[in-house]
């Protein structure tokens, strides 16, 4: 029986030297994958933590290929329309950013920042608000990066990043994720 790993599947990657990559951004310099560093539910305003970061970088030496991130909002209760999660004000919102040694500045991505839970919208089509029952709602976003006109591409050797800029208090959800998805390259030796 096959479950769509033939032959042309992931042997293929390794192959072409390729490797998928799911990884969450991480608030981490050295992209520590430990669940405080990539659950985004703390204090990040100024009384807080402060401005953070989620970031994800390529290694040296490669291309990191993003075609998606799943955005995974867990919070209890009902979530509102007008707030984050199940009430939460946001007053900076959540910003998209990519950065490389030709800018010293962020450049944000998203002109609107995601202030409530529709706002993910704005940029995402896919979005879900799951109900289990009883217990925790769930808010799945789906930023297919590909279908907007192409990948995110991260050259590894010019220090290139793309992240999340978090500067509120995020600490009354119960979960808050952001998982990459793409390939991983290795450049060329000639």
């Amino acid at each position: 029986m096959s479950f769509g790993f033939s032959s042309v599947g992931f042997d293929t990657f390794n192959i072409l030297g390729l490797q998928p990559v799911f990884k969450f951004l991480s608030k981490a310099e050295d992209g520590d994958q430990t669940n405080g560093n990539v659950n985004a539910k703390y204090n990040y305003s100024d009384g807080g933590l402060g401005l953070t970061k989620f970031k994800i970088t390529a290694p040296d030496n490669h291309f990191l290929v993003l075609y998606r991130m799943i955005v995974t909002v867990r919070d209890g209760g009902s979530f509102d329309s007008g707030s984050y999660g199940n009430g939460i004000t946001l007053t900076n919102g959540i910003k998209f950013y990519v950065k490389d040694d030709t800018h010293q500045d962020d450049r944000i991505i998203t002109t609107t920042p995601i202030l409530t839970n529709p706002d993910w919208g704005i940029y995402c089509y896919d979005t879900v608000l799951s109900n289990y029952g009883s217990g925790d709602e769930q808010l799945s976003v789906r930023w297919t990066f590909a279908k907007g006109g192409r990948p995110v591409i991260l050259d590894g050797d010019k220090n290139e990043e793309v992240g999340l800029i978090l500067n509120d208090d995020f600490s009354g959800l119960k979960g808050h994720y952001f998982n990459m998805q793409g390939l991983l390259y290795p450049k060329s030796d000639s």
